[in-house]
């Protein structure tokens, strides 16, 4: 993950000025991230300390930095990179710490966990409804929007279950990998 920046903000509400990412766009060859709009990605963070407050959570520095890192990329970090890629602006922030705010975030519905088949969890802040690609080569995790693909799917009805949520993920390989795999 790339190094940002930050940039002071005054958060709604008592006017305080918070340090936050600054918007970035920094796409690898191998895995490209998908550009980001970036005044949806300020008004997201704008909202925050308020979701917060409605959460019943402190706005604290790290949530803000944590959720501002992860608003502003498209990628689906792990808890490691998104630690490492905050350590470089908050360096006493810990590893527990990190866990600990992700699973906040889960809980109070600001990010999505996505799990792979090796188990390793990975955070999305697009909260839109898509499903995932999965790449069982290199890892990279793509969204992909399935307007339509689940219409009449009754599990609710055949089963008698209340469904909730549910989540899609595609395995297969990503073009770069079917690139180098190529004789």
């Amino acid at each position: 993950m790339a190094n940002f920046p930050f940039a002071e903000i005054r958060t709604p509400g008592n006017g305080v000025r918070r340090k936050v990412p600054q918007l970035f766009h920094t796409p690898s060859i191998r895995n490209p991230e998908p550009m980001l709009n970036p005044a949806d990605v300020e008004a997201r963070i704008e909202r925050f300390p308020h979701q917060c407050r409605d959460a019943g959570l402190k706005v604290t520095h790290q949530r803000i930095a944590i959720y501002g890192m992860l608003v502003s990329t498209g990628r689906h970090p792990t808890p490691e990179e998104v630690y490492s890629e905050i350590r470089t602006q908050l360096p006493s922030i810990s590893l527990a710490t990190v866990y600990k705010v992700l699973d906040q975030f889960c809980q109070h519905g600001f990010l999505r966990k996505v799990l792979t088949e090796t188990q390793v969890a990975r955070y999305d802040a697009n909260l839109s409804p898509h499903h995932h690609l999965v790449c069982s080569a290199c890892g990279t995790i793509l969204d992909v929007k399935t307007e339509g693909a689940m219409e009449g799917l009754s599990v609710s009805a055949e089963n008698g279950f209340r469904v909730s949520h549910y989540d899609v993920i595609f395995h297969g390989q990503c073009a770069a990998c079917l690139e180098t795999s190529r004789p």
